[in-house]
């Protein structure tokens, strides 16, 4: 298991300082919570979450035809 120690972490209950979070062999988040920074553990300054993937191409299906003459 993988530990993270962030000087700062934005979570969803919002900016957290301290934050350890745990990593299991699959690569999920296996616990978090605030604490101090362990020695073997990986040190950031600041840890954010993952931006999704909203890339999409819906918009080509509605303008589809109407800008082709």
């Amino acid at each position: 298991m993988t530990t993270l120690w962030a000087a700062r972490a934005l979570t969803d209950g919002g900016w957290t300082e301290s934050l350890r979070v745990a990593i299991d062999a699959g690569g999920r988040i296996a616990a978090a919570g605030q604490g101090a920074p362990g020695p073997s553990d990986h040190h950031v300054d600041l840890l954010l979450p993952a931006p999704a993937n909203a890339h999409s191409h819906a918009f080509q299906r509605a303008m589809a035809g109407l800008t082709e003459r």
